[in-house]
């Protein structure tokens, strides 16, 4: 077996199956009887996890895009304003007609797009929060 890794002969699929008595089998071939367990959910529990769709759990679920967007939007602002200093091969020998460099144009354009983005997305999300407020209200 160490030869054919070393060799690089891929190695057989190996399955490892608990059959109804609890034995374990190891094979290279899987048992074709064999179903994977599947997990019986009380209907109880369907109508619970049903009901907690309410106006409450969708006003939290605002809230939580709502900070998690504005966090983002804090985090794009701080990279954009870490990312003013340039970066090696960004130095200002290497410009185009405007005296840039063209690196680090691109490095800049794409953070003011990700800070762009950000603000759009906290915008929309707070105007969402907004809305259920109002709703559950």
């Amino acid at each position: 077996m160490l030869l054919c890794a070393a060799a690089g002969v891929p190695a057989e699929p190996v399955y490892k199956q608990l059959d109804a008595a609890g034995r374990i089998t190891i094979s290279t071939r899987p048992d074709p009887t064999f179903l994977p367990p599947t997990a019986v959910v009380p209907a109880q529990d369907v109508v619970s996890a049903l009901a907690s769709a309410t106006p409450m759990s969708t006003r939290h679920a605002a809230i939580v895009d709502a900070n998690e967007a504005t966090r983002r939007l804090a985090q794009a602002k701080r990279e954009q304003q870490q990312g003013v200093e340039p970066l090696p091969g960004e130095e200002a020998h290497i410009t185009d007609e405007n005296g840039v460099n063209p690196k680090y144009q691109r490095r800049q354009d794409k953070l003011r797009r990700t800070v762009e983005q950000a603000q759009r997305r906290s915008s929309q999300a707070d105007r969402k929060l907004h809305a259920r407020v109002k709703v559950t209200r």
